[in-house]
């Protein structure tokens, strides 16, 4: 894979907050047009040896001989290794003018009568107005029902019906919910993030549009979006995740293990922009996948295997160049696999261990050459 080098225009505009403060805060770069991506995206919609010490370092840190527990950060240009802070605030009032969200019920019913009669325009209605924006899409998938303060308050049996059947839905629907995303995402860039905010992303994240490459363009930006929020917030959406029904969990967490695998190998012909245009798109899928790993080991008894995070796509690329890069990076916010080793197989782990190893013998082999020859000696 080449080596990636920068943002490309296909950016949404980045995130309002003032200067970063610390490595974990990302700006968003970009020359060319800040919505040329999404304009494109609308333009195309209708279609076994001893491991070595520094290896043990690796599978327990993100960076050789770190203490820090943060996840590693991602800026705009970051390159893969040769190959492919805003603070949370009370939620402001939502601004509902205008708009009437559809109880559960509501919504059925009315999905019942289309089907019958074939008109939809009703459940188009719906669709285009309630993804339009985070406070509609907060407001209608609230739950009313008593929940503990650490639950994101949200009503899944809901969320979950919607979801059920927008894949069945006409193709038209299925567009404008895509649009309205879109919208949502650039709307209000500039105030900080707030929980309405997070809860939208936990909602837009369960959304089965994005398993298609053909919605990557727009899933990237979610993906970009939740990367880019501070630790705190991150902190929140683990606590919320691991709340997660099980089943939902699941589906994310393969939703985003499979945007991965098709960002690496995409298939002919590739529906996606250049790899070397889009370098932030690997970075921002981890982080979030780092998130998920968090939520699943943060519970007495894990969510679901820890093998479910391995990617064996990773096994085809050259991890010892990961490896390298991540044991002597060249600038502090640069991406390797390494930094992510919950998502390296036991195969891609036992390759790294096997050859590092092998390294070390002939370094340490190297070394008594030379010490021997110095003194002399026949060898």
């Amino acid at each position: 894979m080449s080596q990636a080098t920068g943002d490309n225009g296909s950016t949404l505009p980045p995130l309002g907050r003032s200067p970063p403060t610390s490595p974990s805060q990302v700006s968003n770069g970009g020359k060319s047009g800040p919505l040329s991506g999404i304009t494109n995206f609308l333009t195309s919609i209708g279609g076994k040896n001893k491991p070595s010490k520094s290896s043990h370092i690796m599978i327990a840190k993100g960076r050789p001989g770190s203490t820090e527990e943060f996840l590693p950060p991602i800026t705009p240009g970051q390159g893969l290794v040769n190959q492919p802070k805003t603070s949370t605030v009370k939620s402001p009032e939502l601004s509902l003018e205008g708009f009437k969200p559809k109880t559960h019920k509501e919504f059925r019913a009315d999905l019942d009568k289309a089907k019958s009669s074939g008109d939809y325009k009703k459940i188009l209605k719906f669709f285009e107005t309630t993804f339009s924006s985070f406070a509609h899409l907060n407001i209608t998938f609230k739950s009313y029902k008593e929940k503990p303060a650490e639950d994101c308050g949200l009503s899944m049996d809901y969320l979950h019906s919607v979801f059920k059947y927008i894949l069945d839905l006409p193709q038209d629907i299925q567009k404008l919910t895509l649009k309205g995303i879109i919208n949502s995402l650039l709307k209000d860039m500039k105030k900080p993030r707030d929980k309405a905010d997070l809860r939208a992303y936990l909602i837009l994240l369960q959304n089965p549009q994005f398993n298609t490459p053909s919605t990557y363009v727009i899933f990237a930006h979610l993906l970009r979006q939740i990367a880019n929020l501070s630790d705190q917030e991150h902190h929140c959406l683990v606590q919320w995740y691991k709340r997660l029904p099980k089943e939902s969990f699941k589906l994310i967490l393969g939703r985003l293990e499979n945007f991965l695998s098709i960002r690496l190998f995409p298939p002919e012909p590739s529906e996606l922009p250049p790899l070397a245009k889009c370098s932030w798109w690997i970075p921002s899928v981890a982080k979030v996948l780092a998130l998920f790993n968090a939520a699943n080991n943060s519970t007495n008894l894990t969510r679901i295997p820890y093998t479910s995070f391995y990617n064996t796509t990773l096994d085809h690329i050259d991890l010892m160049k990961e490896y390298h890069a991540w044991q002597n990076p060249v600038n502090k916010d640069g991406f390797t696999f390494c930094q992510y080793p919950f998502l390296l197989s036991l195969q891609g782990k036992r390759t790294i261990l096997q050859k590092d190893s092998e390294q070390q013998m002939i370094m340490t082999a190297r070394r008594s050459l030379v010490a021997t020859v110095q003194q002399r000696q026949m060898p």
